[in-house]
């Protein structure tokens, strides 16, 4: 794993804490699709 490769993981993980911190529900990490890819996918649980 490349420095770029390792800041960027500290950075999703440090993401999904806040948000677990606000109360959202972490559904995904890292999901793809084809050759694309999104990050985190989170559900707000006040709505659900």
């Amino acid at each position: 794993m490349n420095e770029n490769q390792k800041t960027g993981q500290e950075g999703e993980s440090k993401a999904v804490e806040h948000l677990r911190a606000k109360g959202y529900e972490i559904l995904e990490t890292n999901w793809r699709f084809g050759q694309e890819e999104i990050d985190i996918i989170a559900r707000d649980k006040v709505f659900f």
